[in-house]
């Protein structure tokens, strides 16, 4: 019985009196507001048969909230009983039967009647909505909408359950005087946005119900079932994390950072010795500087009387020793600091790696980057400056404390009066301080995300004119954050020099009561100056623990948030026996598929849906109508919540993702570039290729020539979101990237979208390459350049409308029919003639059919068949010998294959049209340009050739493989166009405000220039080998940068 929640005594006692099994029900759970939108539950349980809500009733004065004695929990517990209904600030006890009695049913109806079974979701509330359908009676007329049938009346125990009263039914005349019966809506309950994670799951396992499915324990799965906190009855807010933010036990968080300890427990044992040293020393220092120097030295008739040289030098000795070991404790606390710093950032990234898609869908960018960096940073406190200190200083006390309780234990006790006031404030003190640093870290990450939204779209920022209201709105976030920030320093400057003051107050008393008793002859006078020596060594671990509240808040802040993302668990993981499939035929079938993105609002509804491996499918519909959505579950970053989405007959639940993925191209509608290189970018599918390959993937993808002709070629790093490239240029990039992956299953997300004609033409060339013989999902938003699909599958609100070939979908004049009519009148609108397009698309496609190799196949010059020249204009020219060797070489069958082409392929054919080198034997270029593919990291090989129009004649693979007359005129005219002087000696250099200013001499003379300090000014070259950028952008080379002065070489370290 107890599917989705526990039964209630009270509710079983109701059952059972009306007749009603517990063990016949299938599924019961509650909702926590009646039909007026009060705060009062009602059960709706459903057996195979009939449908109940019943609601609960309570007697007179019931309303008034009890308050539930609230109890500590662990850090981490799921709730094992009914949830508490909360009232305000409130809670009742939803399991006890005291004041609670349930009500006549409001509903009883029979499975066989309902339909459409659903949650409504409204503005913090939601509806479980049900279509109430029977068959009308032999003539019956057609009928206005009636109100809500009237509730069941009870049964007297022992008899047969009730049933739900007669309503009338409405109908609808057709044809022939009969009437066909129109379903009637209608509410079944009514709940809180906490319960709907609950009652969407209730929706969709009743339809299985309705439907005569049996529930299968696979149905309730644990993520899928609310989870609540058994302390304040509130839903988890991450149901996968079973941690109440309200109720969270910090001790138990305390403990779990502790944990952390034991993998650094050699340098903080280290510390720990050292911190005690030292402080042991610092005991010695009073009793020296006290009563030993005035009461046995400066004091006539004492032990050491007239000896100050050697007490001198002996405390001269503990204080020296006593900074050595402070050197040495700094030292080993520096490198514990980095290593704390370097584990914890590694392993809060690593663990949001792992995580899935829909976790960074629900959270802000700069609230995840505060995690990595922030707070590793303050929790890296907590072990190099909080825990060692802490212990120092609680022994510090013990053993200051014993001294003076052993030296007088009057004036010892005298000293501990502000004690009781110090615990008093700190207790009333810490929640306000734990609040006020949750406020400050919301609002830097808020503050943090919006830096970087204006950041990032700064060009939409500049194409508006919003520089104003983007400082406005920076203006009031960091207001905020000021506010939060004054609080906090406000509450500090006053607790914290209150502390001091309170503690000072014993001190009085001591010099008060203990000069009294210096003068009765009680006391020496060394005794007391040690005494007071030895109290303001006891007051610092005082005034360190009225700060401790400070860095523990700090701290535990910080341990709560990044625990938050250790303890997440990805929705999506590998089975325990997942299936491994290295090599996928591209077989994709959907069956009965519905998924939503939240539990109880669905995308999709019922998708079925069979691709057959090389097959290429085309998706259709408005935007929002689930096209991206199925893309997202058949590369399983989702997975669904009913039916099977498989690959070659295989659950993709079950297939290894490692494997699933590595098989996977995808080319989205908004191109993602990594801040790198662009080789890496390309080489991000495949990071063993060879630079061939990446030339070939370029080449196919029509990205090899714009490449090259950049002033690092395929060596320029680009930044975040690929802002030095244009939209097609990244797009391209992408494209090559998926051809170097070779795909088996391909998914064309929107890829030539907001791009204008001719660049679209290149796209739409380099995807016809990459569809050719795989399996191709295509989302595009022009639908004619998807007429060459094999089928089209038409969506509409989250179902499959249509599906068939363009031409069957145009006979129709269905949803398909609509949308292209609707297309075709916007491009008139534009201005854009659609019969020119469609002869481009058609080309484009004749051009598709040849296949991807072909257009993969770079030429390589052969330096026995070639001849450059210097013309007398002074440029260089190209002559290609015909009498000499054979055609050019290419490609190896190896790295073809690797690439996805034939052997054959590789080895030869004109690239479809493109002239190889034996198609211009005896033809004479001039002028030519040389180009370098990979200036940095290659400046040797891979040397493009082209003629005066920008067309590339050739490559040459490797310079030394040229006689040394043409390569001298080579690497000329790279010098020419790649001038980077070398820097032989650095005379000085000199840092101020973010620029160094830097004087120099090269082999081209003497130089001076200005860097600004940046990571993008210094472009590694080789392992010891960087080029400085000075402001102007031009080029210095140093061969070897360790072997610079030390200013030049921390400079370039620091930049680095």
């Amino acid at each position: 019985m107890e599917r989705l929640e526990p039964a209630p005594s009270y509710l079983r006692a109701w059952l059972e009196q009306h007749g009603i099994a517990p063990d016949s029900v299938e599924l019961l759970a509650s909702a926590d507001l009646d039909e007026e939108g009060r705060f009062r539950r009602s059960w709706v349980l459903a057996t195979r048969e009939t449908l109940w809500v019943i609601p609960e009733e309570r007697t007179a004065g019931s309303d008034a909230p009890r308050r539930v004695r609230r109890r500590r929990v662990p850090l981490l517990a799921r709730r094992t009983g009914p949830p508490p209904l909360r009232i305000g600030r409130a809670l009742l006890s939803a399991g006890g039967t005291d004041n609670v009695q349930l009500g006549e049913p409001r509903y009883v109806l029979p499975l066989s009647e309902l339909e459409n079974i659903r949650v409504e979701s409204l503005t913090g509330n939601a509806l479980l909505v049900a279509s109430r359908r029977r068959s009308p009676e032999p003539g019956s007329q057609p009928a206005s909408p009636s109100s809500l049938p009237p509730p069941a009346p009870l049964s007297p125990p022992g008899s047969a359950p009730p049933v739900a009263a007669e309503a009338p039914v409405q109908t609808q005349a057709v044809a022939g005087g009969a009437a066909k019966p129109v379903a009637e809506p209608l509410i079944l309950c009514r709940f809180t946005n906490s319960e709907a994670r609950k009652f969407g799951l209730f929706a969709r396992l009743l339809e299985k119900l309705r439907q005569g499915e049996a529930i299968q324990e696979s149905d309730l799965r644990e993520d899928q079932v609310p989870s609540y906190c058994p302390r304040c009855g509130l839903m988890y807010p991450e149901p996968s994390r079973p941690v109440c933010p309200r109720c969270i036990d910090r001790r138990r968080l305390f403990l779990r950072v502790l944990s952390f300890a034991p993998r650094y427990q050699r340098p903080i044992a280290l510390i720990l010795l050292c911190m005690l040293a030292s402080s042991a020393l610092r005991l010695a220092s009073p009793f020296l500087g006290g009563r030993i120097l005035y009461d046995e030295v400066l004091t006539p008739g004492g032990r050491y009387e007239g000896q100050v040289g050697p007490i001198v030098l002996a405390i001269f000795g503990t204080q020296l020793l006593a900074l050595l070991i402070s050197i040495a404790h700094g030292r080993i606390n520096s490198v514990m600091t980095a290593q704390v710093i370097f584990d914890l950032k590694t392993q809060v990234f690593a663990a949001m790696q792992r995580l899935s898609l829909r976790f960074f869908s629900s959270r802000q960018t700069g609230s995840l980057m505060t995690r990595v960096n922030h707070d590793a940073m303050q929790l890296q406190y907590f072990f190099h400056d909080g825990l060692p200190f802490f212990i120092v200083n609680v022994l510090m006390f013990l053993g200051v404390f014993t001294i003076m309780l052993l030296m007088n234990w009057q004036l010892a006790l005298l000293v501990l009066l502000p004690a009781p006031a110090i615990i008093w404030v700190v207790r009333r003190v810490f929640p306000r301080l734990w609040e006020l640093f949750s406020r400050r870290y919301r609002k830097t990450s808020a503050l943090n995300a919006l830096m970087n939204d204006a950041l990032t779209g700064v060009r939409v920022v500049k194409a508006f004119g919003k520089e104003e209201a983007e400082i406005r709105r920076f203006g009031v976030r960091n207001a905020e954050l000021y506010q939060v920030g004054l609080e906090s320093g406000n509450l500090g400057a006053t607790i914290f020099p209150a502390f001091s003051f309170i503690m000072s107050l014993g001190g009085l008393v001591v010099w008060g009561l203990g000069g009294a008793q210096v003068l009765r002859g009680e006391i020496t006078f060394g005794t007391m100056m040690t005494f007071a020596g030895y109290l303001g060594m006891l007051y610092g671990p005082l005034e360190f623990m009225a700060h401790v509240v400070d860095w523990w808040s700090f701290s535990m802040n910080s341990a709560q948030r990044i625990f938050e993302i250790l303890d997440a668990v990805p929705e999506v993981t590998d089975q325990p026996q997942a299936v491994h499939l290295p090599h996928l035929r591209g077989d994709i079938r959907l069956e009965h598929v519905t998924f939503g993105y939240e539990p109880h609002k669905p995308v999709l509804h019922n998708i079925d849906l069979d691709v057959r491996a090389g097959e290429m499918l085309g998706l259709v519909g408005h935007s929002g109508a689930g096209k991206s959505t199925m893309t997202n579950l058949i590369t399983r970053l989702y997975d669904v919540d009913e039916g099977t989405v498989a690959i070659d007959g295989t659950n993709v639940r079950q297939i290894a993702i490692a494997d699933l993925r590595s098989q996977i191209g995808m080319v989205l509608q908004d191109p993602f570039l990594f801040s790198g290189s662009i080789a890496e970018n390309i080489a991000y599918a495949r990071a063993e290729a060879t630079p061939r390959e990446i030339l070939r993937a370029a080449q196919a993808a029509n990205a090899h020539d714009f490449i090259v002709m950049l002033p690092d070629g395929y060596d320029t790093v680009i930044g975040h979101r690929g802002r030095d490239l244009s939209g097609g240029e990244k797009q391209r990039i992408e494209i090559a990237r998926a051809i170097l992956r070779d795909p088996r299953i391909l998914i064309l997300d929107e890829a030539t979208s907001s791009m204008d004609t001719e660049t679209e033409q290149k796209i739409q060339q380099a995807l016809k390459r990459l569809v050719k013989d795989r399996t191709t999902i295509a989302i595009a938003h022009r639908l004619s350049t998807l007429r060459d699909a094999d089928r089209l599958f038409v969506l509409e609100q989250g179902k499959n409308v249509e599906s068939g070939t363009h031409e069957e979908l145009v006979a129709k004049k269905g949803t398909y029919f609509k949308l292209l009519n609707m297309q075709r009148e916007a491009l008139k609108i534009r201005g854009v003639d659609e019969a020119m397009l469609e002869e481009v698309e058609k080309g484009v496609a004749e051009e598709g059919k040849n296949g991807l190799a072909q257009y993969m196949e770079i030429h390589y010059l052969d330096p026995a068949r070639i001849r450059f020249f210097r013309t007398p204009g002074g440029f260089l020219g190209l002559t290609i010998n015909p009498e000499a060797g054979t055609a050019g070489k290419a490609g190896t069958a190896g790295e073809a294959a690797r690439a996805g082409m034939t052997a054959d392929a590789a080895t030869g054919g004109d690239a479809g049209g493109a002239r190889g080198a034996g198609d211009r034997a005896g033809e004479e270029y001039s002028p030519v340009a040389v180009y370098r593919a990979f200036p940095l990291t290659r400046p040797e090989q891979y040397i493009s050739v082209r003629d005066s129009e920008g067309k590339e004649i050739g490559m040459i693979e490797n310079l030394g493989d040229l006689p040394a007359e043409m390569r001298r005129l080579v690497e000329e005219e790279l010098e020419r166009r790649y001038f980077t002087p070398l820097i032989t000696r650095v005379v000085s250099v000199k840092e101020e405000f973010g620029y160094s200013y830097w004087e120099v001499e090269t082999d081209r003379g003497a130089r001076r220039f200005t860097v600004r300090n940046s990571h993008e000014n210094v472009l590694p070259v080789g392992e010891r080998s960087v080029m400085l950028v000075d402001v102007d952008g031009n080029r210095f080379a140093i061969p070897d940068y360790r072997r610079l002065a030390p200013a030049a070489y921390r400079q370039i370290e620091s930049m680095l």
